[in-house]
Formats: C-alpha cells, structure tokens, sequence
C-alpha cells in the first residue's frame, strides 16, 4: 500500500490518500504519522479518501484502530471526513466505533460535500451522509 498525506495549502485540510490494500498496521502507521506531522495544527482537518481502496481489518482491527487514533495528539480535537465510493463505505465499522469513542467523524461520497462538511461549524460535528 501506498500513502499519500499533504497538507492542502489552500484549505488546511490534511488529506490522506491511500492505495490499494490496506490493513490495520498500514492505516495505523498513516494515522501516526498524521499525528506527528500535523497534530499542532488547529483547527486539525483530516479527510481520508478511501474511494480506490480495499481495507483488509477485522471487527477486531477496527475496534484497535478507533481506540489507537483517538488517543492519538490532535485527534481528540480534529474534524474527520472520510470519502469513500457511493456503493460503499470500507471504513464504516471503524467510523461506527470512532464516533462512540468520541472523535468527530463524518462520511461523504462527494468532495464537495467533504470539504463542506469540514468548513462547517462545530454543531454540525458527528454527521453521517
């Protein structure tokens, strides 16, 4: 799996890009890194786009997963979007127990829309679309 992260210059948005198969120890790592790299930033804005992926994670996986990131620097406090295809959403368990964990989450199927959502002010938070 490759991964892509970069923080937009236009919209403060830190954008995470990965592709092809992707397990827990991969979107473990991406995360990490987003933490070290960008968890000073506020607000921190993150939109995962996982419309050409295949997640390879178990109930169990996703459960680890939310619980890692959330305590993870700047997470706590960080507006999440996750864009994914129309037909399906890869990351939705881990989105499920994300957003019972307290993170802000969101899922999107447009750009448009993700960015939006990710403008919009905090009463917005815990959106599903």
């Amino acid at each position: 799996m490759s991964v892509q992260i970069r923080l937009e210059s236009g919209t403060r948005v830190v954008r995470c890009s990965p592709q092809g198969d992707v397990s827990f120890d991969e979107m473990a790592n991406a995360s990490l890194r987003i933490s070290q790299k960008y968890g000073h930033v506020r607000p921190l804005r993150i939109l995962v786009d996982v419309r050409f992926v295949q997640v390879h994670m178990s109930a169990d996986d996703n459960k680890r997963f939310a619980q890692f990131v959330a305590q993870l620097p700047g997470y706590g406090s960080a507006k999440i979007v996750v864009l994914h295809p129309l037909s399906h959403n890869p990351m939705s368990a881990t989105d499920r127990v994300s957003r019972e964990g307290g993170l802000s989450i969101c899922q999107c199927v447009s750009e448009g829309e993700a960015y939006a959502w990710l403008a919009a002010e905090s009463s917005t938070l815990n959106a599903s679309h």
